[in-house]
């Protein structure tokens, strides 16, 4: 019966999509259901390049839920006996 819900949940979200306005349907994509629950997903840490270089910052359903930190360097950025 899932898929029942589903297809109609997938049925109502486009009605309302096409009532909008083109600005209100982002503004409605975004905060809708569905598209929440796909962006908490969303575990890792997000990298974001800032003027002081990289900074990661944990995303969780589209909130900052983590300091921003530094990430790791890759492993071939360590010099031996540098």
């Amino acid at each position: 019966m899932a898929t029942k819900k589903f297809i109609g949940e997938f049925l109502r979200f486009f009605n309302r999509l096409f009532e909008l306005l083109p600005a209100e349907r982002e503004l409605y994509i975004t905060q809708s259901r569905r598209y929440r629950r796909m962006m908490s997903r969303r575990k890792s840490p997000l990298v974001v390049l800032t003027p002081e270089g990289p900074y990661e910052a944990a995303y969780r359903g589209g909130k900052l839920i983590g300091p921003w930190r530094r990430p790791d360097p890759p492993e071939g950025a360590y010099r031996p006996g540098g």
